[in-house]
């Protein structure tokens, strides 16, 4: 004779069968790229320059966008592109401010990549200005990179990872935009 306890709790086998009952009622009601959407991963990266007090792109910074989003699609489709831009000067420090022209400089960086690549590319662009007082990555180099991650990622949902975070950190610079592409997995 066998005895069984029951318990509360549903059994490993029924969990499954409920997680596979969900992932099937997703697929029915958002379709079958629903679930494939939800898992991204770091693409190919690129860091541009720019001329001193300058906002327009170099011939070489389009060539090198053109080839970062070809790169881009051939190891995958693109989920979202992720621009990084720098005035002439260093990223402020805690309670230090660049002054507007600055601030201005960097935006019209970040705009001019996200112009550009928007004409070349139907993708979601976000940019970020780095001469802003506070931002994440200025925050980043005085604190540690986990209050980065959650300054910045896709959508502000999601955590920037610790790979995304270095691709920022290591390339950023005055007069510099990094471009990062997250790809679909």
């Amino acid at each position: 004779m066998t005895h069984s306890k029951k318990s509360g709790s549903i059994s490993h086998s029924a969990s499954y069968s409920v997680a596979w009952i969900a992932v099937l009622f997703s697929t029915l009601i958002f379709g079958p790229s629903a679930i494939a959407q939800t898992i991204l991963k770091i693409g190919p990266d690129t860091t541009i320059s720019f001329p001193e007090k300058s906002a327009a792109l170099t011939d070489e910074a389009k060539q090198e966008l053109i080839k970062l989003i070809k790169d881009a699609k051939s190891n995958g489709t693109i989920s979202e592109v992720q621009v990084a831009a720098w005035s002439d000067n260093p990223a402020p420090r805690a309670k230090e401010e660049l002054s507007k022209p600055d601030r201005k400089l960097a935006e019209s960086r970040a705009q001019a990549v996200n112009k550009y690549l928007s004409g070349r590319a139907k993708v979601s662009i976000t940019t970020h200005n780095m001469a802003e007082r506070a931002s994440w990555l200025a925050r980043a180099f005085e604190t540690t990179d986990a209050e980065l991650k959650t300054e910045i990622g896709r959508g502000g949902d999601a955590p920037m990872s610790k790979s995304e975070f270095q691709i920022f950190k290591n390339n950023g610079k005055p007069s510099k935009a990094v471009v990062l592409v997250i790809l679909k997995h």
